[in-house]
């Protein structure tokens, strides 16, 4: 049978209006009763709001006088979702890896402006526009021409350049049955060809490596740096395929020093990422070449990657939302910068899937 004072300490519920003294004379009588001293916690709101219903059940008349303040008036305001405070240009933002690249970040609090000659992409193929599309700033522009985009940097936090060729025009006619097979590849493959003149600054910019590949995203980093832009990445490639021109590497390479050099003159971080090929169902015919490729990568990843002539051909692909997905993460995190490559990339892309599971 429990002690009277314990007894006591319980009739006292009711006439509490205050859990505070509740709880305190609660504990008093029970130490009272068992020579020990108890510690006191203040009961969370939960607990509180449990009591005031018992209370107010049990008696009703001497709650009345004394009911706390409504929850709402107590709890503290609900800061509001802050603003986009970074700014994203994607110079290639209506394409492949471009397009979502501008997706991921817009998803990720960052306000983008995608530049290209076409401006918003054309949605037929996705059956209708995808609602992330809304928060994009759709700007058309040529990246030969700097005076088309310069009024799109002012201000901008980051800058990307997701555009290139894998073919000159020369390799796109043989294969298409424009060109002559000798004559066309003889052209593709002539390495005198390549030049060391910005050929956008110069004026003479053309469908050809230098200019799409190395001299587009040269004069980008100058203009970007120009406007104090505090991060550049540059989409470059992890090797090249035996059936292309050397070119199309090198100029990717030559890309990558000129602008680290650009970087590190104007105090801006640098990110070259080098992706092996991307994948994706909506172009269907990459995925069967991803799982040829796939077989391919495995079985050079058991020789360390040093069968020879595989290029590009050697590294596992990589699906194109993982490598926009790693691209924001590393104009994100400050830690990365210079190259980061397919393993990387990979690392990249799992911190934002986990990041997305939280």
């Amino acid at each position: 049978m429990p002690s009277p004072d314990l007894v006591r300490a319980y009739d006292l519920i009711p006439t509490c209006s205050s859990r505070h003294v509740f709880h305190h004379r609660l504990a008093s009588a029970i130490s009272a009763v068992t020579s020990v001293p108890l510690p006191y916690s203040r009961p969370t709101s939960h607990e509180f709001r449990i009591l005031n219903s018992e209370v107010s059940k049990a008696h009703p008349s001497k709650l009345e006088a004394r009911s706390p303040k409504p929850e709402a008036a107590i709890e503290q305001p609900v800061p509001s979702v802050p603003m986009s405070s970074r700014t994203l240009l994607v110079c290639g933002g209506s394409g492949f890896l471009g397009s979502r690249i501008c997706k991921i970040a817009s998803s990720r609090n960052w306000a983008v402006t995608s530049l290209s000659r076409s401006g918003e992409p054309n949605w037929a193929a996705e059956g209708s526009r995808p609602e992330w599309a809304s928060k994009i700033n759709w700007k058309k522009g040529d990246v030969m021409n700097p005076e088309t985009y310069k009024d799109s940097l002012e201000g901008v936090d980051a800058v990307v350049h997701s555009m290139g060729i894998l073919l000159e025009a020369d390799y796109k006619g043989v294969l298409t049955g424009k060109e002559p097979v000798v004559a066309g590849l003889k052209k593709a493959f002539d390495s005198t060809r390549a030049t060391g003149e910005n050929t956008v600054r110069q004026g003479h910019a053309q469908m050809t490596y230098e200019t799409m590949n190395r001299d587009t995203a040269v004069t980008l980093a100058e203009e970007a740096a120009s406007q104090r832009a505090k991060s550049f990445l540059y989409v470059s490639a992890i090797d090249s395929f035996f059936t292309l021109p050397r070119r199309y590497i090198t100029t990717k390479r030559e890309a990558e020093s000129i602008i680290a050099g650009i970087g590190e003159k104007n105090n801006m971080r640098t990110i070259f990422i080098r992706p092996s090929f991307l994948y994706d169902a909506s172009r269907g015919f990459t995925m069967p070449l991803a799982g040829v490729l796939g077989c391919v990568s495995a079985v050079n990843g058991l020789f360390g990657r040093k069968i020879p002539l595989l290029g590009a051909a050697g590294y596992k692909p990589l699906a194109v939302e993982d490598v926009a997905g790693a691209a924001v993460k590393a104009l994100e995190d400050e830690n990365v910068k210079g190259v980061v490559d397919v393993d990387g990339i990979s690392n990249l892309a799992t911190r934002v899937w986990r990041e997305g599971m939280l």
